[in-house]
């Protein structure tokens, strides 16, 4: 099987959809994450979280989701 590399937004429901995946799978993914600018809300903050809490939450929710499995993040400017 080909390994798939999908582009994701990095919010909650992408992050359980990867997190859902059996381990059969998870192998050939390589899920790309495109963190949001920080002008975006949160929808579990419900505010525009800072840099700091944009890492952390990014930390927090691929180790509960996709852990020890490789992973790519992107983000999008602000511009």
């Amino acid at each position: 099987m080909l390994p798939y590399y999908p582009a994701l937004r990095a919010k909650p429901g992408e992050f359980a959809a990867c997190g859902r995946l059996t381990p059969r799978y998870q192998g050939y993914v390589c899920p790309r994450f495109v963190v949001p600018p920080p002008t975006e809300s949160d929808p579990e903050k419900g505010r525009v979280p800072t840099l700091d809490e944009i890492a952390y939450m990014m930390g927090e929710r691929l180790g509960k989701s996709w852990p020890h499995r490789r992973v790519a993040l992107s983000h999008l400017s602000s511009r």
